[in-house]
């Protein structure tokens, strides 16, 4: 598996924070688990935060969500860096998804290929 980084410091926004649907829901997130068991929701939040962001997870989305879960910044940067489900840089404004799984290997023979659009930022390709 390859090395996993952050984006580009320069194109990094300066701040982050959810939107106040999305902190409503946040919370409601962290409400599933018990006392002490909050930071398990880092998953979901970590999803929602790149959502926000449009396709991508900046560094500064990913402290909000430690701070919001009470946990490390580094136990959250663990977690965004290695699932690859997590776009750590802004992506186009299409791109294939291409499973490796065998189910995803005969799919792509028959040319059923999955195409996902995520909303850009304004100013942004």
């Amino acid at each position: 598996m390859a090395v996993r980084r952050l984006a580009d410091p320069a194109i990094q926004p300066k701040t982050f924070a959810f939107t106040v649907d999305n902190l409503d829901w946040a919370k409601g997130e962290v409400a599933k688990y018990p006392e002490g068991r909050q930071s398990s929701a880092v998953i979901a939040l970590l999803w929602r935060a790149q959502e926000q962001a449009g396709g991508w997870l900046p560094q500064k989305a990913i402290e909000h969500v430690a701070d919001l879960l009470g946990m490390p910044k580094i136990r959250a940067l663990e977690v965004a860096t290695f699932y690859t489900m997590f776009n750590l840089a802004p992506r186009r404004k299409a791109f294939l998804d291409r499973g490796r799984m065998p189910w995803c290997l005969r799919e792509r023979a028959y040319g059923t290929n999955q195409l996902r659009q995520y909303p850009q930022p304004a100013g942004q390709l």
